[in-house]
């Protein structure tokens, strides 16, 4: 849309306005052609059909309705420029006005024509104002480019009668003008009361324009984040409400997330803050990327990240169940990769989780995995960060909770995120949680207290001996029996026997097969994995947890 003559717009506006200038030619024209079978009918019924059909009236008519319709006709299609679409709307207005306005010469001087004249010219005019962005000078200055050839024309036609035609208004208008009224006087009023008439429908056309236009302006700078337009949500998290965007210049997909707002106390901003630092030292592949972040100019803290187009793993597995052992050494092995990382310059994610976890489309590449959400990450080697994190805090999801991380929250190492990570593959393979008591303190007892049943009693089916025995180890209560490291884990993972067996044939034939149910599943509260972090208590070392 239009803000000032001398900006530019974009692609997106121009798009927007020639559509919006398409459709307006088409409703005038639909306006016109029914106003034209209205006069039609009339001709037909009249004691002389072939004069009113065939007087110039009618091809006026016709005229101003192709001038209309032209504007459709030139801007349905394609991209036009700027120039172009302005040049089309403003000659096709004026040019159907001035029909209409030619008209009014034609029109019976009791039927007072300048009247007539004037509600054809202000329903093309109002409506031009409803329907097209635009500025209100622009409007304006339409509305002159019309207004004078119709004051021009009401005063040549009245001007202009002669004594018989006068005569004949005056007996029509005794009852509001009196008899005796000469040619310069009815000239004089009907001229004024036409031009007082258009200076209000003009402030009528203009009022439309600047609020309209003032409306969608302030709707679309809410919409920006520094560069970044705000398209729609996509989801929320428990500190977070995620947006699809675009980079105002690059035209690039984004994923916008903001503090929410009863979430932002200065901790939190502060944790908030600390996640977009620490994600953007990672570089890794199957990582995130985080663009830029910033603050709204209200003071809600934002970042921008690349947008990742597929469904985390609890929206997986929710689509189409429990997965096959192949793709569930894929996703681990990516994953794990990506914690290497991580882990190698000093940070844990804490937070691991199905929900945490996108398998998305990369480069047209399917099933590739991005690990998300570093919202609890933890720096190891700054104890002042300690506070930020509530490291005396248990914090997390509790479904894939490390033993150490419910009673030793300040003490935990990367080989928690071991831990989670076998609990997701667990969940990848049975389609269920490790542990499911109902409530989240029987939850945290079964992971400090009960050994997991394996997968493959789990799902009544054989799960690869190797596979299942890694992912047992991953869940060993003491974290000196799982693997030490995430390269260590990776290099396991990458010698199981069925190692590199998912094709890119298979992933993009799930993604065929199971694209629409994701789509509607998309959002569901009920969507297995979607459970949310949460910080439910302090560590009392003489009890699993107490509940905050």
């Amino acid at each position: 849309m239009p803000s000032a003559p001398s900006k530019s717009l974009s692609s997106e506006e121009r798009l927007f306005l020639q559509y919006r200038v398409a459709r307006f030619g088409l409703f005038g024209a639909a306006l016109s052609a029914l106003f034209w079978l209205f006069r039609l009918g009339e001709a037909l019924f009249s004691v002389d059909p072939g004069r009113w059909i065939f007087e110039p009236s009618f091809g006026l008519h016709g005229l101003a309705w192709l001038s209309l319709l032209g504007i459709w006709a030139l801007n349905r299609t394609g991209e036009r420029s700027h120039a172009f679409i302005d040049r089309v709307e403003g000659v096709g207005i004026v040019g159907a006005c001035i029909a209409y306005i030619a008209m009014g010469s034609f029109v019976d001087l009791v039927n007072d024509p300048a009247m007539v004249v004037l509600v054809a010219i202000v329903a093309v005019l109002v409506a031009r104002a409803a329907y097209v962005p635009g500025t209100a000078r622009r409007t304006f200055g339409i509305c002159v480019a019309v207004g004078v050839p119709y004051v021009a024309m009401t005063y040549a036609t009245y001007s202009g009668i002669e004594a018989g035609l006068l005569a004949e208004y005056s007996r029509a208008e005794d009852a509001r003008v009196g008899t005796g009224i000469t040619t310069e006087a009815l000239t004089t009023t009907v001229t004024a009361n036409a031009a007082v008439w258009w200076m209000l429908y003009t402030a009528l056309a203009t009022g439309i324009t600047h609020i309209i236009y003032g409306l969608r302006r302030e709707v679309r700078d809410v919409k920006k984040l520094g560069q970044y337009v705000i398209d729609e949500k996509l989801g929320e998290g428990g500190m977070g409400v995620v947006y699809r965007a675009h980079h105002g210049m690059l035209r690039r997909p984004t994923a916008i997330k903001l503090l929410k707002s009863d979430a932002s106390s200065e901790r939190a901003v502060e944790r908030f803050a600390r996640e977009v630092r620490l994600t953007a030292r990672l570089t890794h592949p199957n990582t995130v990327t985080i663009y830029d972040y910033g603050r709204t100019p209200a003071g809600v803290f934002y970042y921008a990240m690349e947008l990742l187009e597929g469904a985390h793993l609890g929206e997986v597995v929710a689509a189409s169940g429990p997965q096959p052992a192949r793709r569930v050494v894929k996703v681990l092995r990516e994953v794990a990769s990506a914690l290497t990382e991580a882990h190698g310059i000093g940070l844990i994610h804490r937070d691991i989780k199905p929900a945490n976890i996108v398998l998305s489309f990369q480069g047209g590449v399917p099933d590739v995995a991005k690990v998300v959400d570093f919202g609890l990450v933890k720096e190891l080697d700054q104890e002042g960060d300690v506070g930020l994190t509530n490291g005396n805090a248990v914090t997390g999801t509790p479904q894939y909770m490390s033993p150490e991380a419910i009673t030793a929250p300040d003490e935990v190492d990367a080989r928690s995120d071991i831990y989670a990570l076998g609990a997701v593959g667990y969940f990848l393979l049975t389609g269920t949680h490790v542990f499911r008591a109902a409530t989240i303190v029987g939850v945290c007892a079964d992971h400090l207290h009960t050994e997991p049943e394996s997968p493959s009693a789990r799902l009544g089916a054989s799960v690869p001996a190797d596979l299942e025995a890694l992912i047992l180890e991953c869940l060993r209560k003491d974290p000196g029996d799982r693997p030490q490291s995430a390269a260590a884990l990776e290099l396991r993972l990458e010698g199981l026997g069925c190692a590199g067996t998912w094709s890119h044939a298979e992933a993009a034939a799930w993604w065929d097969e199971y694209r629409e149910a994701l789509e509607e599943r998309r959002g569901a509260p009920e969507a297995l994995g979607s459970e949310r972090s949460v910080e439910i208590g302090r560590r009392v070392p003489s009890t699993p947890f107490a509940a905050k």
